[in-house]
């Protein structure tokens, strides 16, 4: 037998059944659907009261609950997936540039108060005694005269 007379078979024959268990089925799928269109309202709204009642107010639950730390776990997956892959980075060197921003601040702060702390009682005469500030007169009126060395 060819194709096509195997086909022409096979149509024939689907007439055939066709015309045979159109009426039985069509008694049976109304009652099918006497039957199942009910049960499948009522399942339907069970399952619509469920995941409202109890299912959906425990997922916005979870959801907060993981909010937190919700980014940090997305960073590590992808970092593991990467690493997985093989695309390893090295890890970056932080640089901290706001600590060694206020440490070289503290350290010209501390350097400039060290200055003005050595500097201010030199700047003036006032700390020092009577005395010694001013030269006795008789020594300002003679001429400075050079001392003979000592090694001659």
């Amino acid at each position: 037998m060819s194709r096509t007379q195997t086909a022409a078979v096979l149509r024939d024959n689907a007439e055939d059944l066709k015309t045979h268990l159109a009426p039985h089925l069509a008694a049976a799928g109304a009652k099918t659907r006497d039957v199942v269109a009910p049960t499948l309202a009522t399942a339907g709204a069970k399952t619509r009261d469920v995941v409202v009642d109890e299912v959906l107010p425990r997922v916005k639950d979870g959801i907060a609950a993981t909010a937190p730390v919700r980014a940090e776990a997305a960073r590590r997956g992808s970092a593991a997936l990467h690493a997985l892959a093989g695309h390893v980075d090295p890890p970056t060197k932080s640089r901290h540039l706001g600590r060694k921003a206020v440490l070289v601040t503290l350290i010209g702060a501390g350097a400039a108060a060290a200055w003005r702390a050595w500097k201010l009682p030199h700047d003036s005469d006032d700390w020092m005694h009577a005395d010694a500030a001013a030269p006795p007169k008789e020594q300002a009126k003679q001429p400075a005269t050079a001392a003979p060395p000592s090694h001659v």
